[in-house]
């Protein structure tokens, strides 16, 4: 086969662009620190380099979030801490207040000091942090705590006084559920109703109603009479209304023919009188009934235990009845504000649990950014030496390439001409 000129040129121009091209490459990469500049160049590695960066965002993200939860509960922590201080104080103050041998007007004194200590609480509870309620939940639109007609405290609308005693109510379980919550990274999902399945995210608010208290509670048991023949009742009623107990039978289901038999409220509610105090002792017919009155009853929550222990304060030791002053019930709700206080306490230590989950969070999406990073630099970035070496040897055939091409290539008419 005859190898021509021409030939031969048009190989060495080839060889030569293609050297040029890779001169360039190299150097773009030594100047750039990155191995690829287009998908085309590695779509293996492009697709890695993508997933990594997609992961990268991902986690910058999750620190975000993490950061915005530590900002709101170091504002819970502070609000909480201070109301901590009000109650030790206020705890003070009782304690001073229940000497005997206080006057009225030292007992009223006093009343009017915790009556300032209430206030400043009642203050704290509707604390704003940049735009939202820090103990309103969800709630970002209005104050959570405001008081009702009767001065009974009440957290997004509901009287807590009025709330049983069960956290496992309907009302009382959104309201306590009703916290702010985020993506840290611990996939989202949802339950069969569509909602979120609180152990897959996190949760980092904390609400009112779990730090002040809901519900009622039984400072002086009442009393309970029956005129059923063959029946004795004892014990103190600590129920929280007057009711009327009655035994009877009732269907549980009827097309099966279930029934039940015992003693019903006048809501139609089974009721098992050891659950509310009392010792019933004989054999109940159907009929018998019950008459149970309630006790000295108050509000759980911590306001207005303390509003209890202002209005018992500012009673006269003159007066008579319940409009006199009673140290033993003063003490009594002593021990209803000292339960009240460790709620606050409780969810002091929430905090703190919560707090260090985020430490922990932010050291576990650190620790993964690392890895990712390297993972990145490994996929992404030039080694300097092979690139330097490959730069090197690439530009020195390059050199080469021309200096045989001025052999390979004889002056032509025109290179006379000029």
């Amino acid at each position: 086969m005859r190898v021509t000129s021409k030939m031969m040129q048009r190989t060495y121009l080839k060889n030569v662009n293609s050297l040029t091209t890779g001169t360039q490459n190299s150097l773009n990469q030594l100047s750039s620190g990155m191995k690829l500049f287009k998908a085309s160049e590695n779509t293996a590695a492009a697709v890695k380099a993508y997933q990594v960066r997609t992961s990268l965002n991902r986690n910058e993200g999750y620190s975000s979030n993490l950061s915005h939860a530590d900002a709101v509960l170091t504002s819970s922590e502070s609000v909480l801490l201070g109301i901590e201080d009000r109650l030790k104080e206020a705890k003070a103050k009782i304690t001073q207040a229940l000497n005997t041998t206080n006057s009225d007007a030292e007992r009223a004194t006093i009343a009017t000091e915790l009556a300032s200590i209430q206030d400043q609480i009642f203050q704290a509870m509707n604390s704003n942090d940049s735009g939202f309620y820090v103990f309103g939940g969800s709630n970002s639109d209005s104050k959570p705590f405001d008081t009702d007609a009767n001065g009974n405290l009440t957290y997004n609308g509901h009287t807590l006084s009025d709330l049983p005693n069960d956290p496992t109510d309907p009302t009382v379980h959104a309201l306590s559920h009703d916290a702010l919550y985020l993506d840290v990274g611990l996939a989202p999902e949802l339950d069969a109703d569509e909602n979120i399945i609180s152990s897959t995210v996190f949760e980092y608010s904390i609400t009112g109603i779990d730090v002040m208290g809901y519900g009622k509670t039984v400072v002086t048991p009442g009393t309970a009479t029956t005129a059923a023949t063959g029946l004795t009742v004892s014990g103190g009623y600590t129920g929280f209304a007057d009711d009327t107990l009655t035994y009877k039978t009732v269907a549980v289901n009827g097309s099966e023919g279930i029934t039940e038999d015992g003693w019903y409220n006048a809501a139609g509610e089974l009721v098992d009188p050891a659950d509310v105090g009392l010792t019933v002792e004989g054999t109940p017919a159907a009929g018998d009934t019950i008459d149970v009155k309630a006790g000295d009853v108050v509000s759980s929550n911590l306001y207005d235990i303390l509003g209890e222990l202002i209005k018992e304060f500012n009673k006269s030791d003159d007066a008579s009845g319940s409009a006199g002053y009673s140290v033993d019930r003063a003490e009594d709700l002593l021990e209803v504000f000292d339960t009240a206080v460790a709620t606050v306490t409780t969810q002091l230590t929430n905090i703190g649990s919560k707090t260090s989950y985020i430490e922990y969070s932010e050291n576990r999406i650190s620790t993964l950014d690392i890895n990712l990073n390297q993972k990145q630099a490994d996929i992404e970035d030039v080694n300097y030496a092979e690139a330097f070496t490959t730069f090197t040897s690439l530009y020195t055939s390059y050199q080469a390439a021309l200096n045989v091409g001025s052999k390979i290539i004889g002056p032509s008419l025109f290179d006379y001409m000029r």
